[in-house]
């Protein structure tokens, strides 16, 4: 699935396809909470952390029950 190879390739490190794979899913299916999550967890992996707030946000908007909010995840490990 697009969401695995989002999270094989930022597992890898490859910042550039696992964007390109969450922001694919983000379109696909804007309603997957999941796909924004992703690549929220590519923001924060790459430090950016405003775009990584909003897309984490925007997740958080789709399932409120995921977690508690954007911040909270941000102090967290996204493996």
């Amino acid at each position: 699935s697009l969401l695995r190879f989002g999270y094989d390739a930022l597992r890898g490190n490859d910042f550039p396809e696992a964007t390109y794979y969450f922001r694919l899913a983000t379109t696909l299916f804007p309603q997957s909470w999941r796909s924004f999550e992703g690549l929220g967890a590519v923001y924060k992996a790459q430090n950016r952390l405003d775009s990584a707030r909003f897309m984490l946000a925007k997740a958080q908007q789709l399932n409120p029950q995921a977690y508690a909010t954007a911040d909270t995840y941000l102090k967290q490990g996204y493996r």
